[in-house]
């Protein structure tokens, strides 16, 4: 390779690194592929717009060099953010593959409120039409997680429960959008519920509003 080659190159690497900053309150114009438009997908909870007003410094710095460190520092604030993806899209397109958190129920403390993940984590609740169907805990949520992941293991119909009432002692009511309350015990609760799902739907136990177990 000619030095004149290698020279050129170097050239082209220091002009390509020097035009492009990772400091988000500084934004450095780059003339290599300068970022002119971003893309937000996978977005349900998250606020499209304000996300992308809050990306907007990456217009115009490079796209070959993008600093994902900085960018999850800048969406760190954003509880309903799991994970996402960069896409690069040459010339001038950067697009955002979200994944959201799943909340699974709404925990109901006095006046404070609490979407719960799967994995056991609060989040912030704000009012969002597409969770208004989540079903609600009353009380304090004891084994919670503990209690859904067995309800899912034995495949219970979650779908169908309205809301979760907690007990101090450490036993559960579950009460279905139907009116029906599965009162469950202390301990071997998983026994009342299989109970339950063997004659819930038989003709005789139609009639019958509350399973006491």
């Amino acid at each position: 390779m000619s030095k004149s080659f290698k020279f050129v190159g170097l050239i082209f690497v220091f002009l390509i690194t020097s035009t492009y900053t990772f400091n988000p309150n500084h934004k450095s114009k780059s003339i290599f592929f300068p970022i002119k438009e971003v893309i937000i997908e996978g977005t349900k909870a998250l606020d499209k717009q304000k996300i992308i007003i809050e990306l907007n410094y990456l217009k115009g710095t490079g796209l070959i060099f993008i600093n994902k460190k900085t960018i999850k520092t800048t969406l760190k604030k954003y509880e309903f953010i799991e994970s996402f993806k960069i896409k690069k899209i040459y010339p001038n397109t950067i697009k955002f593959i979200f994944k959201e958190k799943e909340p699974i129920a709404i925990n109901s403390l006095g006046k404070n409120k609490f979407y719960i993940a799967e994995d056991g984590e609060y989040i912030r609740f704000k009012k969002l039409d597409y969770f208004s169907n989540l079903p609600i805990i009353f009380g304090k949520k004891n084994n919670f997680n503990l209690l859904y992941q067995n309800l899912k293991n034995i495949n219970f119909p979650t779908k169908k429960i309205k809301s979760y009432l907690s007990f101090d002692v450490g036993r559960w009511d579950i009460i279905l959008k139907n009116g029906v309350v599965i009162k469950l015990p202390y301990i071997n609760y998983l026994e009342g519920v299989n109970n339950f799902m063997s004659i819930y739907n038989k003709k005789e136990f139609s009639k019958f509003k509350v399973f006491d177990y």
